[in-house]
């Protein structure tokens, strides 16, 4: 028997935890290209930063601006670097992290 590790994505709402699927079968991409189309394709909203909600939570880009919606009203959006550490962003990259034996 040969044994190997898959890595795949799932696509969750940010707001309610609903993972990305069709008529209850959970959805899983090896790539997030992929996994962005079919949520799009799927009715799904983001703000462009990172953060998607499904089709029963309020919709993420506001229609008329087409900017992020704050996720309370007067909210400013966060920085997408916030909260990085460059060291550990480096380390990933190279393939280091907490799951790597």
């Amino acid at each position: 028997m040969t044994m190997r590790v898959v890595t795949c994505l799932l696509l969750s709402c940010d707001q309610c935890g609903q993972v990305l699927g069709d008529d209850g079968v959970d959805l899983h991409f090896l790539a997030v290209p992929g996994m962005e189309k079919a949520a799009r394709d799927l009715d799904w909203t983001t703000d462009g930063a990172g953060r998607w909600h499904c089709p029963e939570c309020p919709e993420l880009v506001d229609e008329v601006t087409r900017q992020p919606v704050p996720e309370i009203d007067g909210q400013e959006a966060l920085a997408p670097t916030l909260g990085l550490d460059p060291l550990e962003l480096a380390l990933r990259r190279a393939g280091y992290g907490p799951w790597v034996v």
